[in-house]
């Protein structure tokens, strides 16, 4: 009894990054000059599995610092034993401050592309998202993210949902957990 209450004390539930369209990502062409690898230009990564009204909306397309880009493991990333990719994600953690970032305070901190990002996000977020929570405190829902942060080296996830089980170690320090896994 004694053991299994210090395991559960450190189950958590992952972030609730959404809607997914204004935070997932990939990079895009920068040109043929190239791009700034400190800041690469990315575009909201879309997919089947998006909903209304995100659905229907452009994708977010900017700059964003590097480091606030960070792989992202869903349900789908695992499979049984086995860890099989990460999503590049925006995730606005600011390490220095501990803080999750809006776009006044990643203004305010001097990191302008990601303050831009942050502006458009906010803004598709207040006029389609549902309720008064702010988009800063739906990804952090309930500290969802500010308590994997930073992340641990080594964790054992596992799916939410799905047809089989599956559960995997991952050692990924940047690595973010979302709320499916």
């Amino acid at each position: 009894p004694i053991f299994f209450h210090h395991v559960m004390a450190g189950i958590r539930n992952g972030a609730t990054v959404f809607p997914r369209v204004l935070w997932r990502v990939w990079s895009v062409s920068a040109g043929i000059l190239g791009g700034d690898p400190t800041a690469p230009l990315v575009e909201s990564r879309r997919s089947r599995q998006e909903k209304e009204p995100w659905k229907s909306l452009p994708p977010i397309r900017g700059q964003v610092e590097a480091t606030f880009i960070r792989p992202l493991y869903l349900g789908e990333s695992i499979a049984p034993y086995r860890v099989l990719g990460s999503v590049p994600t925006v995730i606005p953690w600011d390490e220095a401050t501990t803080t999750v970032l809006d776009a006044a305070a990643a203004r305010s901190a001097g990191y302008v592309h990601l303050a831009s990002w942050l502006t458009a996000a906010e803004g598709l977020w207040a006029a389609h998202g549902r309720g008064r929570m702010t988009l800063r405190d739906r990804i952090d829902y309930h500290g969802s993210l500010a308590t994997q942060m930073p992340p641990a080296p080594t964790r054992v996830v596992y799916a939410d949902s799905g047809t089989q089980p599956a559960a995997a170690v991952l050692r990924d320090p940047e690595g973010v957990v979302e709320h499916k896994l």
